[in-house]
């Protein structure tokens, strides 16, 4: 068993544990692409330390305990952990295959980042509509302006509270399609009210589609094929028994009106399965005598998930 602990601070702190990340915290890699490779699904994502920053910020005194197990015939590091933060205690669990020669940092840093998702830190990106931007090989192509793209989508996200009918996806569309053709537009503005983000660094931060790279999607506006709608009702049924819920939750990832998961193109059905794998699960279980949330999560690797994996 391992456990880390931080130090309670007298200090208060304007910052919350559900705000959005600044520019500058936020991480992208590429998901599915095209059959031709030229455009490539956007995924944003934390890393562990920019979560850890967020706790010492809006909860000071927080522990995080983990222990480390091998199950039986199964070649993958589990890590099973729990944040407490007050009173309140939030467990998840991590893993990865001992290919990795890091697998064990893998799995701690994702049952360490899922638990905080679990208080609401960086919830918001598990929400983020399938967004495509083109690509130079296995990197975005004008990365600083994606990355000012991206930040100013993220904040609407945020503020829409997951209604994505409020954001104008239409016009992050657009610009991605300029960029593709070898234009640059006017920077993205952030929504009115949103916090202004924080000035980013100027460093190259080209993409990381190298890790886990996501097959080709061929022909991504053809219709989705049985076998993808079935897969996708699988996955959603897991953590939606309503028709009409898992409708709703389709569109707030594809950004448009969903009657029937049968009637999602391809690259649509692709998103909604990307996006679920990921999805948390809520439980209730008991901790220190007060009703507290688990989080449970299906299987899925570093690019489904938002917080990414160091």
């Amino acid at each position: 068993m391992t456990k880390t602990t931080t130090k309670p601070t007298e200090k208060k702190s304007t910052v919350q544990l559900t705000d959005p990340f600044s520019a500058h915290e936020l991480e992208y890699r590429v998901g599915g692409t095209t059959s031709d490779k030229s455009r490539g699904v956007v995924l944003a994502y934390v890393t562990t330390s920019a979560v850890q920053d967020r706790l010492d910020t809006a909860a000071a005194g927080w522990t995080f305990e983990c222990s480390v197990r091998r199950p039986e015939n199964t070649p993958a590091a589990v890590v099973t952990g729990t944040l407490t933060i007050g009173d309140r205690s939030m467990m998840n669990v991590g893993e990865e295959s001992l290919t990795d020669s890091n697998a064990h940092t893998s799995a701690y840093a994702q049952a360490f980042k899922r638990c905080a998702a679990s208080y609401g830190v960086g919830r918001y990106l598990y929400y983020m509509p399938a967004f495509w931007w083109p690509l130079d090989g296995k990197r975005f192509v004008f990365a600083d302006e994606l990355h000012e793209v991206m930040h100013a989508l993220t904040l609407e996200v945020h503020g829409s509270g997951g209604d994505m009918s409020q954001i104008p996806m239409d016009v992050y569309k657009k610009r991605a399609r300029s960029v593709a053709n070898g234009e640059r537009s006017e920077p993205a503005q952030a929504p009115v009210g949103a916090k202004q983000p924080t000035p980013r660094p100027q460093e190259n931060r080209g993409g990381n589609g190298g890790d886990g790279e996501k097959p080709a999607i061929r022909d991504p506006e053809a219709p989705a094929t049985d076998a993808q709608v079935r897969f996708a009702h699988q996955l959603m049924d897991k953590h939606i028994s309503d028709q009409a819920e898992i409708n709703r939750v389709a569109a707030h990832i594809v950004s448009h009106e969903v009657k029937s998961l049968a009637q999602l193109t391809k690259g649509d059905i692709s998103a909604v399965i990307e996006k679920m794998k990921g999805r948390p699960k809520e439980t209730i279980a008991e901790s220190k005598g007060q009703t507290a949330i688990a989080t449970e999560e299906s299987p899925s690797d570093d690019s489904d998930d938002p917080f990414g994996w160091e």
